[in-house]
């Protein structure tokens, strides 16, 4: 089976190696075109029987080693993303959220915002205080 996502292409392969059979279950597990498939499609599409599959899921080192490969498709295809993100987000604004989780999970988007409150009332009494608040919400009101 060919790797036309790159997969593995930086994955660390000392903390965990896989079999030559958990690699082939890896290249299909960590293609796109999998997801929703049961296992004994993924099983038959790797060309494993599904004993691998179970033995494999018990492995400790197996599911960082996917969650690794995951991040390298991820990291291997991210200009399309970039892409898709010009593409769609002039006329679907408000469909970004794939998007920007995948651009988040590689640190090239951050979602702060500043909430400090600035104020040049620094000596103002808690009656003051009061007084403006309630201005403020009954010109709010008169506004309505």
């Amino acid at each position: 089976m060919t790797n036309p996502l790159g997969l593995n292409q930086y994955t660390d392969r000392s903390k965990y190696l896989p079999t030559p059979a958990e690699q082939k279950l890896l290249d299909v597990l960590c293609n796109p075109s999998s997801l929703g498939k049961t296992v004994v499609d993924i099983c038959a599409e790797a060309g494993v029987e599904r004993k691998v599959y179970y033995d494999a899921m018990k492995k400790e080192g197996f599911a960082e080693f996917r969650r690794d490969m995951v991040m390298d498709i991820i990291k291997n295809n991210i200009s399309d993303v970039l892409l898709a993100s010009v593409k769609f987000g002039v006329n679907n604004a408000k469909n970004n959220a794939d998007r920007k989780m995948l651009l988040e999970m590689i640190g090239l988007y951050n979602n702060k915002q500043d909430i400090n409150i600035k104020t040049d009332n620094t000596n103002i009494s808690d009656e003051e205080l009061n007084s403006k608040i309630n201005q403020l919400i009954n010109e709010s009101n008169n506004n309505k």
